[in-house]
């Protein structure tokens, strides 16, 4: 049973194949509960009114009938929730709705967290790609014709400054960072959650 009609279903994944990215959103059972898990109906609704370029909570209360104040919150709330990218530029702060792949479902399972929410997400992109997999197996093309990441030639020499560099050289480079994150392997958290193991490393992205 899921709780977001289909007007907001249509619009959210209409907002989402705008972004890109390397998987689209197409409709069906296991997208709808991969939504239904991620997003609130609030968060569906304010996600697929945002540009594709950067807003602010001030740029969208004009189309919104709430306060600057309340739209920040809720912008907020999705951030932290890995929906959208959040950047400051001054005394302001701008939000941008992710893709789908990369992006919103990597940010769901990348913190390691083991819970029911996480265990659906998994289940649901698991039948999710099936699906894809299963549309593109009986002719249906629906990954992007154009890779994801190609080659562009630019017909001119650059210079092969490249050099293997020992450990003690990037160790200032390490030192000398403000911040350094590290994430648990998405892909080896999902399959974990789904009780389909390996015996690599987690903690490497």
């Amino acid at each position: 049973e899921y709780y977001m009609n289909k007007i907001v279903y249509d619009k959210l994944t209409e907002a989402l194949n705008r972004r890109g990215g390397g998987f689209p959103a197409i409709q069906c059972e296991d997208f709808h509960g991969l939504m239904d898990t991620i997003f609130t109906g609030e968060e569906a609704e304010l996600a697929a009114l945002l540009p594709e370029t950067p807003v602010s909570a001030a740029m969208l209360s004009g189309q919104l009938e709430r306060s600057p104040e309340e739209i920040q919150r809720l912008l907020e709330a999705m951030a932290r929730k890995g929906i959208l990218f959040s950047i400051a530029a001054g005394d302001q702060r701008y939000y941008v709705l992710l893709p789908l792949i990369p992006g919103i479902v990597e940010n769901q399972l990348m913190t390691g967290v083991v819970d029911d929410r996480a265990r659906k997400i998994a289940r649901f992109f698991a039948g999710y790609v099936a699906f894809l997999n299963w549309l593109e197996s009986s002719g249906t093309r629906v990954f992007p014709k154009v890779p994801f990441a190609r080659v562009i030639a630019v017909d001119r020499d650059i210079p092969g400054r490249i050099a293997v560099q020992p450990y003690d050289r990037l160790l200032q480079y390490v030192d000398r960072a403000d911040s350094i994150t590290q994430v648990v392997c998405h892909c080896r958290h999902m399959f974990d959650l789904l009780d389909d193991h390996c015996d690599k490393p987690r903690d490497v992205c």
